[in-house]
């Protein structure tokens, strides 16, 4: 059976392949010293995007299967002083916008095709020095046994 794990790193790799801009990263929220590498990639770069760690409901509790309704959140980072400062860049919200592209109806292996549910700025924490947000959420189905 597919895992969470191969649904993150379908999505990442999908991103790299499909909405790859050059110079921006995409983290996943799992990965080794995130903080750390948030404040590298922003602090040179100005754009990145946090790929966070899927979760699920069960849409049917008293069934003897489970079917799980699986959210992703990509949150896309950028810091306009920095990484707008090169003519010609695409804008974070525009990147998110094709990694939503990129991402709606993609078939990974034991999944349903993933859905834009929806994307939009987020606000930042008071404490984010000029950092813009824009927030995608993905959602895709998987059924399984419970036993």
């Amino acid at each position: 059976m597919a895992s969470l794990t191969d649904l993150s790193n379908a999505i990442q790799t999908r991103i790299g392949a499909a909405a790859n801009v050059p110079g921006a990263k995409l983290v996943q929220e799992d990965a080794g010293n995130v903080p750390v590498q948030i404040e590298k990639q922003l602090g040179s770069v100005g754009l990145m995007a946090l790929l966070g760690t899927p979760a699920f409901t069960n849409d049917d509790p008293l069934s003897l299967l489970i079917n799980a309704r699986i959210k992703v959140q990509i949150l896309v980072m950028e810091v306009p002083a920095l990484w707008r400062k090169d003519a010609g860049r695409v804008h974070g919200p525009d990147w998110g916008r094709q990694i939503a592209a990129a991402l709606q109806a993609l078939n990974v292996p034991g999944f349903q095709d993933l859905r834009l549910l929806s994307g939009g700025p987020v606000e930042p924490p008071k404490d984010a020095d000029a950092v813009n947000l824009y927030r995608l959420e993905i959602e895709t189905m998987q059924i399984f046994s419970a036993t």
